[in-house]
């Protein structure tokens, strides 16, 4: 059977939940096709990004690479790609792979974070005028990007 929720919850929380702040709206949402046998609430995802406000950014939270064709469509695929797209400002963070890469995929800022073990993890950083996206490790935080 799977363990997919119980791991999910053990490691985020309750999944599918959004939390609006004064910078940034952010988005956990659970979309491990491969551990969900029901399938991924892409409703969820929907509703939220359209409810965001427009001049603050979302930040994106989920396990898998949305665009891993093992679990996902390519109906899948096209309809995640619609949603995030329609705000101008997400940007998203996944794990998986337990490696940190930075991508741009259909005009979608991706960054694949680390597990946090072995002192590594990814920070942002948010102040009035930039988002700033590091790369950790024990020693030092070395900046990605800025947005």
């Amino acid at each position: 059977t799977s363990t997919g929720r119980k791991l999910y919850a053990k490691v985020f929380g309750p999944e599918n939940r959004a939390v609006d702040t004064s910078f940034a709206k952010l988005i956990f949402w659970n979309n491990n096709g491969m551990e969900i046998r029901e399938g991924v609430d892409y409703n969820f995802l929907s509703t939220e990004i359209a409810s965001a406000n427009n001049t603050r950014p979302v930040f994106l939270f989920h396990h898998q690479d949305p665009y891993n064709s093992l679990p996902f469509t390519d109906a899948q695929d096209a309809l995640y790609t619609s949603i995030v797209q329609s705000h101008s400002q997400v940007i998203v963070f996944n794990g998986h792979l337990h490696r940190f890469s930075t991508s741009v995929v259909n005009s979608i800022p991706f960054f694949q974070i680390h597990r946090v073990e072995g002192g590594k993890w990814g920070m942002v950083e948010v102040d009035s005028s930039n988002i700033r996206v590091y790369h950790c490790d024990e020693n030092n935080c070395g900046l990605i990007s800025t947005l």
